[in-house]
Parts: C-alpha cells; structure tokens; sequence
C-alpha cells in the first residue's frame, strides 16, 4: 500500500531575519497564486463543459482546436 508522508519542515530558524523574511513571503505569494491558478482552472473547465453541452455531437473537437490549438 502506498503512504503518503509529509514533507520535513523547513527550518526558518536556520535563517537571518532578511533572507527569513524575503523566503516567508515568497511562500505566502506563490501559495496563494497556487489557490488562484486552482480556482481559474476550475473556471475553464466548466466554460468548457457548457461550450460542450451547447455544440452538436462532434462539434466540440473541431471548436477546440480551431480556437485554441
């Protein structure tokens, strides 16, 4: 059975309060952007799932590439 084991705790302490200071807010920036990133591709895919649920079967392939690649 695979376990799932938490990452070791970084050790701030270890750090002068400048270099303390610049990584903790870095952390905060790239978490947050993290749950904004999350929250938009949740957005996407129900655009996507509407666009899909409005074509006509067999549609929404061809929809997709031709405006997105």
């Amino acid at each position: 059975m695979n376990q799932i084991t938490a990452a070791p705790a970084f050790d701030y302490a270890a750090l002068d309060p400048q270099t303390q200071a610049i990584v903790t807010v870095a952390r905060d920036r790239i978490r947050a952007a993290g749950r904004r990133v999350a929250g938009e591709f949740v957005e996407i895919g129900a655009e996507l799932l509407a666009v899909k649920q409005a074509l006509p079967h067999g549609a929404f392939l061809e929809w997709l590439g031709a405006e997105f690649g």
